[in-house]
This record gives C-alpha cells, structure tokens and sequence, in this order.
C-alpha cells in the first residue's frame, strides 16, 4: 500500500500545521483499517512508526539525520506537534488502551525528562553517539531536532507551572526564601522559591522563578520583582515570612514589600565561620599553604597519577584533594580534612616529585587537627540546617546551644593553641550575630544558585535566561 503523505510546501518559511496534521490522519485511517486493527497489535504499532519516520520526512525534506536549518528551524516542533495528532487520532479509532500508540510520546517525555533532570544541553540529540544509542535501543525512534526539544521543554514547562498555579491556590499560607547570585558568564539571576505544608502535613517548595536581574540591586528593584511574582502565582495575602541572608539591600527588600522578615540560619553560620577563621592568622598561613598544595595536585597531571599511585600501593581506597571555595567556609572543612586523610599518601607522592611544593609539617598538621574537631560540629550543623524537605526551623535554637556547649568543652580539652583562639573567635561571633530573639531568624535551605549556574554554563551551551528559568522550574518542581 502506498502511504499518502507527500513533500509539504514552505509557507512564508513555516509549514502548515493543518496540512501535515490532516497528511497524518489519512495515513493513519489507510494504514489502520478494521482488519488490522482486530488482528496484529504489533503490526499496527510498526505501522504507526514507519508513518511517523514518513511524516517527519516530509515536513523537512530530510532523512532522520536532519539536525535543523535556518530556513527550516520551526519545523522540527511541528514534526512533534504532528506525531501528538497521529496519535490522538489513532486512539479515536481504537478503544483498547493497550492497542493505543503511546511509544512516541512515552519517549519524547523520557527525552525531555533526561535533557531536565540531567542538566543536559538541547545539542545532545546531534550528538553521534547519543544517537547510535537510541538507533541501537529502537531503530523506529525518530529522535527530535534540537529545535522540536527545546518546544517540548516550552510546552512542558506551560503545562506544570500552570499546574502549579492551581495547586497553591489551595494553600492558605506560604514563606518565600530568596537569593541573589552571578554565573560564570557574569549575568546576575534572582532566585525565589515558596516552601508550604500541604494538606498531609507534608513540607513542600516550589520554585516561582530564576530570572536575569540586569537592574542595580537596590531593595526597589528587588521588591518590584518579588512582588510581581507573587501577584503570578496568586500568594500576595499569602506570604508570612520572607527569608533571606542578611544583606542591607535584602533586609530593606522585605520592608518594601511589608513583609515579615528572616535571616537565614545557615547563611549566618556561614559568616560566623569564615570570619572566625580570617581572624586566626596562623590558620590563615596554614590554609594558604594548603590551597597551594592542593592547587598543585589538580594542575599537574604527573602529581595526580603519583598521589593516585601510592595511595593503591598503600592499598587505600583511592581519594581526591579538594580546594577552598571562597564564598563556603565548609570547603575549608573539608580541604584540610581530605589533607588529613591523605597525609602519607600525598608525602610519598612528592617525596618522588620534582618539585619545590612541600607538605605540611607535623606541627601544622596537629594544629589542623585541633581546629578541626571544633569545626566539626559547625559543619554538621550546616548539613542539618540545608534541608529542604524537612522542617529545620525548630531545631535552630537546640543547635545553637549545643553548638556553643561543644565549643566550650572542645577548647577545655584542646592543647593546641592556634585551635583555642579559633574557637574563642567562634564563640563570641555566635553570641554577637545570634543574640537577638529566636523569632528574628529562620532558617531554608536554598540549591537553587548553584545548579542555575551549573545550567548556564553547561557544557558548550549559552543558554538564553528564559530558557535557563524553564529548565530550573521542571528540574526543580516535578
């Protein structure tokens, strides 16, 4: 039987919709007759495939290499569109749902879901092993241009933030955490996100949005767009607490706004911390020797593959340095913790090194030691603080308590010298910044900013900030 699709013509640079739909639907109504129909399932599904690959065909005049042209970048998401109406069509003709041709949409979900979930960019389907894969998996999947994924991402993220919309319109009451960050590509993003109980007593959040802040960050422009967001999503009268760090410009933001303000626990702890260990200089000597130690491992291929090396001789599992992050004082934690861990290791490694980089003496290495056992609790403290999905706000004022009780018995058993200043700069920094009442202060844990950028700067991709949002919210909210 010969199909009746054939080769549509461009209109103004875009093809018709109707007219490929309605190609489709006769294909679908030769192909699929009663006889068919009652006798091989299987059949019937080839059929609908081996239409599909036509159909695709026709629309872009290409085989299934087709990666998208100027002149022909809408029709990838037409090809998508088109397959949905085969396959509407397709379940009109047939009332068995295990005989209904769902294959196609069932792999364009998963398609989408992997490009969202995994932070992928929209060019993986033009990768060539990618499609080896999927071609090996199933031969009769057409895999979508980059183009018809990035209109499936658009469609999905209409259809959920619109489901979204609904849903918080039965929630009688909402909190909102916010924060400001930069990308590698210097471009400066808002991030808000809305956390409720649901009506099982279940902590829930839903990321209202991640959007481009090109304005200066004065407490104005900050309130002007929360609020429009608020007014979005219809949580206006809705909003208790606004919590944020404690930047002046955020502080004033929730005045603005009317708002009842909060300054987040963990953001607090964070400057505690980083200050606490600015203040102690001879830590500071002993963590700019480590940045250098650990710099120099992660630039020299030949130092990596020593350190990998005796740490197998020494039939130890295999572990990485890790640097200091600027802006996180637990990377600190956890820089000299892993140099700890790995101080045999990483003196064989450049004992046999040509190299002026030396390691930490024995000295440095018992003061590390002390520090850290006081550090130990701030960085179990910040952990316990980050949860999203569990309420953390009534743990703040146990955990403060135990934190400075810890602290006063880890100095009081403490010989290192270096650690009790250390510890006594942490000390009177929590009883300075955490001194006002309890309902001052909450507490969120907030993952947006990092993954954003992650997202941004993914791979070779320059996402536009529209699309950086859509991604976020389907990544975040499903």
């Amino acid at each position: 039987m010969q199909s009746s699709t054939t080769h549509l013509p461009l209109e103004d640079g875009v093809i018709s919709t109707n007219a490929v739909c309605l190609d489709i639907q006769q294909a679908i109504r030769d192909r699929c007759n009663k006889t068919t129909a009652a006798k091989d399932t299987n059949d019937l599904m080839h059929g609908l495939n081996t239409i599909r690959v036509k159909a695709a065909h026709s629309v872009t005049g290409l085989g299934p290499s087709f990666s998208g042209t100027a002149s022909t970048i809408d029709s990838g998401a037409l090809v998508w569109e088109a397959a949905e109406t085969a396959d509407s069509v397709a379940c009109e003709l047939y009332d068995d749902d295990e005989a209904r041709p769902t294959r196609k949409q069932d792999l364009d979900e998963a398609l989408v879901n992997l490009i969202v979930k995994d932070t992928q960019p929209f060019s993986v389907v033009e990768d060539v092993g990618f499609r080896a894969f999927v071609a090996l998996l199933d031969p009769n999947y057409v895999i979508p241009t980059r183009q018809a994924v990035k209109a499936m991402v658009d469609v999905k993220y209409v259809l959920e933030r619109n489901k979204a919309i609904a849903d918080m319109q039965k929630i009688a009451a909402v909190s909102l955490t916010s924060d400001m960050w930069t990308s590698i590509n210097m471009d400066a993003y808002l991030a808000v996100t809305c956390h409720f109980v649901d009506d099982s007593t279940c902590l829930n959040c839903v990321l209202l949005g991640v959007q481009q802040f090109p304005q200066t960050h004065t407490a104005e422009n900050l309130a002007r767009v929360k609020a429009s967001l608020m007014e979005e999503w219809g949580i206006t009268d809705k909003v208790t607490c606004l919590v944020t760090d404690g930047a002046a410009n955020m502080i004033s933001c929730g005045r603005e706004l009317k708002l009842r303000h909060a300054i987040c626990i963990a953001h607090t702890l964070n400057l505690i911390v980083k200050k606490s260990l600015d203040m102690t200089p001879v830590l500071c000597d002993i963590r700019a020797k480590s940045r250098k130690l650990v710099g120099y491992f992660r630039s020299s291929t030949l130092a990596k593959e020593n350190l990998v090396s005796v740490q197998r001789q020494l039939g130890r599992p295999t572990l990485k340095l890790l640097q200091e992050v600027e802006t996180r004082w637990n990377s600190t934690y956890h820089m000299l913790q892993h140099l700890v861990d790995l101080r045999e290791p990483v003196g064989a490694a450049l004992a046999s090194l040509n190299t002026e980089i030396t390691t930490l003496t024995s000295a440095e290495f018992n003061t590390i030691s002390g520090c850290l056992s006081l550090l130990s609790g701030f960085n179990d403290a910040t952990i316990e603080l980050s949860e999203e999905k569990k309420l953390s706000g009534s743990k703040v004022v146990p955990l403060l308590k135990m934190l400075e009780q810890m602290l006063q018995e880890e100095m009081a058993k403490t010989a290192v010298a270096v650690a009790k200043e250390m510890g006594e700069h942490l000390l009177r920094q929590l009883r300075e910044r955490l001194h006002t009442p309890f309902n001052e202060h909450n507490v969120i844990g907030n993952t947006t900013g990092p993954q954003a950028g992650e997202v941004v700067s993914k791979k070779r991709n320059r996402l536009s900030p529209k699309t950086v949002e859509k991604i976020l919210f389907l990544n975040k909210n499903q």
